[in-house]
């Protein structure tokens, strides 16, 4: 991918998510906000995204009332609307959540993400 190819393609997935964001703050008690990271070189197989909650036991929730599969297919259909198909969606949408990231990271996001 060229420079113009990949800030389409960033505009594109970051659009999808913000829908995704919008759905799931109506919809998912203790969620606050997702991200993603992405190699451009191999977008379908490196392309993960983060969904965050407020604390572990709202993931955990989250969890028990099976939203972590409401969430993967709304990013997964989200994202097809855009000709972007994850290869393996179970293992590319993680949960997560401020707790642990202020726990183990000190708050500091960019690290928690640069270690996925």
């Amino acid at each position: 991918m060229n420079k113009k190819q990949i800030k389409k393609t960033e505009k594109q997935i970051i659009e999808q998510l913000t829908k995704v964001c919008h759905l799931a703050l109506a919809q998912i008690e203790g969620f606050v906000w997702l991200t993603h990271k992405v190699n451009y070189d191999q977008l379908q197989s490196s392309l993960i995204v983060i969904c965050v909650f407020d604390t572990q036991a709202s993931a955990s929730q989250a969890q028990l009332k099976q939203q972590q599969i409401t969430l993967k297919d709304w990013i997964v259909e989200h994202l097809k609307t855009v000709n972007i198909c994850l290869n393996k969606p179970d293992k590319q949408i993680k949960l997560d959540n401020e707790q642990a990231c202020e726990k183990q990271h000190q708050g500091n996001w960019h690290a928690r993400i640069s270690q996925l």
